[in-house]
């Protein structure tokens, strides 16, 4: 029990530790409970004093350490990739800061492959949830393990994944770089679908730099590939994208049919996070036509897929043009409810955004 660099540990984890059923280290757990060697901190979840965990870690000798070690992050990689698979949020909720833990703690044993797999296993869960901070952190430490590995696969999704969050953080030539050695790296091996995907990235990361020609660009090549790969979610995404950036560029017209054909593709294959976008994209080319009733229901679809999918950062986003639209609309109250629900996101995101939404309360505020 001293090995896990978390701070505590499920019963399950234990198990996988012990290399034994859960069944025959429960009442082992209980044992240890009662005469106060272990604390269980929540139902089946137990803590070690620090003086006892450093003493177990001493007694732990190297090669059981090493094989107890191996099988514990082979279980929270299955249980990662399980949860990730299936979009189990409140798995990763729950295990968060553990995971973070093990990562690190595979990184410094030796254990490469661990610490980049159970890295991407986080990385939508940490997305999601706004915290760009640790996402960008855990892929650092990814980074590095696939480079010592001589995993380059392995390597350019971690640097995509870096490049998304740093995209995110408002680090854009960073963002720019890694996206960048991703795309050779990805050129090299010939991946056609990790570079459409790279492409989408880069387009993001040009966009908030304010180059939305550029996005395009970038937005139908990676369609095009998508196409070549016949990767039906792969043009769904690059469709609503390229829709995006021609609003952006004042071209709602066009942007709608693009958009239009995204969210079809996205209901036919039941993509919510997908559909959640594009909703977005259509509100907003809507929004610029004047259109405000039909821009405000697709804002409002786009919430409350966001909030279903704990995607709280583009839920602040839908929120503030949802608050746009209902001031072009006249309706104050409305727009002054929706930017407050968005600066509340922002803030407990500790997000810049959080500045846009104040200046639109306090514009309105004084109009």
């Amino acid at each position: 029990l001293g090995i896990p660099a978390s701070p505590d540990i499920t019963r399950a984890a234990v198990a996988a530790l012990a290399g034994s059923p859960e069944e025959e280290v429960a009442p082992l757990l209980a044992e240890l409970d009662r005469v106060h060697l272990v604390d269980e901190v929540l139902p089946g979840r137990y803590a070690l004093h620090d003086l006892l965990r450093a003493y177990a870690r001493e007694l732990a000798h190297e090669p059981i350490r090493d094989a107890a070690l191996t099988r514990l992050l082979d279980h929270w990689l299955r249980a990662a990739q399980a949860a990730a698979a299936t979009g189990a949020m409140e798995f990763f909720a729950a295990e968060r800061e553990t995971l973070i833990a093990e990562i690190r703690q595979a990184a410094a044993a030796g254990l490469d492959s661990h610490a980049w797999r159970l890295a991407h296993a986080v990385t939508e869960y940490l997305d999601r949830s706004g915290a760009w901070q640790r996402l960008a952190t855990v892929q650092e430490i990814a980074i590095a393990a696939a480079r010592r590995a001589g995993d380059q696969a392995a390597e350019a999704r971690s640097l995509y994944d870096l490049g998304f969050a740093c995209t995110h953080l408002e680090r854009h030539e960073e963002a720019l770089g890694h996206l960048r050695a991703a795309q050779r790296i990805s050129t090299g091996l010939g991946d056609r679908a990790g570079l459409a995907r790279i492409h989408l990235e880069l387009a993001r990361a040009l966009a908030r730099v304010s180059d939305h020609r550029a996005a395009l660009g970038h937005a139908r090549r990676a369609l095009a590939l998508f196409e070549t790969e016949r990767s039906l979610p792969g043009q769904a995404r690059a469709l609503n994208a390229a829709g995006w950036y021609l609003a952006l560029l004042g071209e709602p017209e066009a942007a709608l049919d693009l958009c239009h054909r995204a969210i079809r593709l996205h209901r036919r294959l039941g993509n919510q996070r997908g559909q959640a976008g594009t909703w977005q994209s259509l509100g907003y080319a809507y929004e610029q036509l004047g259109r405000h009733e039909e821009a405000v229901t697709c804002h409002r679809n786009a919430v409350d897929l966001c909030r279903a999918l704990g995607d709280r950062y583009n839920e602040a986003d839908t929120l503030l043009h949802l608050g746009d639209v209902h001031r072009a609309r006249g309706d104050a109250g409305a727009a002054s409810t929706a930017w407050q629900a968005a600066l509340e996101i922002f803030e407990a995101l500790d997000h810049p955004d959080a500045a846009q939404a104040r200046s639109r309360l306090l514009a309105g505020a004084t109009a």
